[in-house]
């Protein structure tokens, strides 16, 4: 089943610090979202939605994953930003 990225807001002043928040989109609506946040110390990851319930259930961090998965294989380089992925694509990824 497919789900559909939307980048809701990123703040990454430099590669090793920043937050992204991620809407998780089935079908048109927004069923899920994901904060993620980094320093070169730490990584923090946030599902905030209902796994088993979503439309496709699976545990949380299969979307954490699935998530960070699609963004970067979509990526045209190693070092290219996330917002140029956004400006280009909607990343999307299936359960």
């Amino acid at each position: 089943m497919a789900y559909e990225l939307e980048l809701l807001e990123a703040k990454i002043p430099e590669p090793f610090n920043g937050s992204l928040k991620l809407g998780i989109n089935h079908s048109g609506k927004q069923a899920a979202t994901l904060d993620l946040t980094w320093t070169k110390e730490n990584f923090t990851a946030q599902f905030n939605g209902f796994g088993p319930g979503m439309p496709e259930p699976a545990h949380p961090t299969h979307f954490i994953k699935a998530a960070i998965d699609a963004i970067n294989t979509n990526k045209q380089s190693p070092n290219e930003s996330v917002e140029n992925v956004f400006a280009r694509l909607s990343p999307s990824f299936e359960i």
